[in-house]
């Protein structure tokens, strides 16, 4: 229970910084228990796995897909999944065509998976609200 007193950690993974700041302005006004979301930000799958073996309090990662390789992502998310099993990872992607949609949610541990565009600015929070409900659910 005291992991609730403290602010839900969400790191945005994206190597464009056009997307991690509209991602991160879409989740500047959401709360969990009362308290305003942690956001950070990494640049690269590999900033990504650093990032959460130094803060494995992390609770959800949005993660991009195609940043330093192609699937440098969905690699990541399959280390970071490894180390830390309850984090809950989004796979948040511009590039839906190198794999399709159902083929990354059924080959990864991811619990949604988002397509960059026009409406996933509103679609975001409500995949981050469900993602630390089931965080908290795995306690």
């Amino acid at each position: 229970m005291s992991q609730n007193l403290a602010p839900a950690k969400v790191l945005i993974v994206d190597d464009q910084p056009d997307i991690q700041l509209v991602t991160k302005m879409s989740l500047r006004r959401l709360e969990w228990n009362g308290l305003p979301l942690d956001l950070h930000l990494a640049d690269s799958g590999a900033a990504a796995i650093e990032y959460v073996q130094q803060h494995p309090d992390i609770r959800v990662v949005l993660m991009d897909v195609v940043m330093e390789h192609d699937r440098a992502g969905l690699d990541a998310i399959l280390k970071i999944h490894e180390a830390h099993p309850r984090i809950q990872l989004i796979v948040q992607t511009g590039q839906a065509a190198l794999l399709s949609e159902h083929e990354v949610i059924r080959a990864y541990p991811i619990i949604n998976y988002l397509s960059k565009g026009a409406d996933s600015s509103q679609r975001v929070g409500s995949m981050v609200l469900l993602a630390l409900k089931n965080y908290e659910r795995l306690a």
